[in-house]
């Protein structure tokens, strides 16, 4: 039987402007040890798993400005850097390729959790690595300036962003 034991619900102003879709690859490997560093043999337990990671980068809201110079016709937009808003591992797409387990020695469902975290930890910077955060400043931009065009048309002002 499963049970939510506490619910809590908050505001957000997230602008998710791009995402990556990765697949992982981990393994978790335990020995038995003899003082400390000897390797046992027989008491290997190994698994090689993979899992799909959905990873969300964009900005908070509240933390975007901008200033309208009338007279030069200028939109000027002042932006923080892109971060991770979200990274999400798809446990349906879970697959075990290889799993061996030793009688002597179990792995405990911590260390494959803690594998999980890593695996998720390595998409991220792996998607950031290959130009996740550059692409959500990209599509921001072209975002925020759809939606300030509505009061400051694109014909008549300029839009520059800056750096917070």
């Amino acid at each position: 039987m499963n049970k939510t034991t506490k619910l809590g619900f908050e505001n957000i102003g997230e602008l998710a402007t791009q995402s990556a879709y990765c697949t992982g690859v981990g393994s978790t490997d335990d020995w038995r040890k003899m003082f400390g560093s000897i390797k046992i043999p027989f008491t290997e337990s190994k698994y090689v798993f993979s899992c799909d990671v959905v990873i969300k980068a964009g900005y908070d809201f509240a933390d975007i400005d901008y200033d309208v110079e009338r007279k030069e016709k200028v939109v000027t937009v002042h932006m923080p850097e892109a971060k991770i808003l979200s990274s999400e591992l798809k446990l349906d797409s879970f697959k075990v390729y290889h799993q061996q387990e030793s009688i002597f020695n179990n792995i405990k469902v911590e260390e494959n959790l803690e594998e999980l975290k890593k695996l998720k930890k390595q998409t991220e910077e792996d998607a950031k690595a290959n130009g996740l955060l550059e692409n959500a400043r990209t599509n921001a931009e072209t975002l925020i300036k759809s939606f300030l065009a509505q009061s400051y048309n694109q014909d008549e002002y300029k839009y520059v962003f800056k750096d917070k």
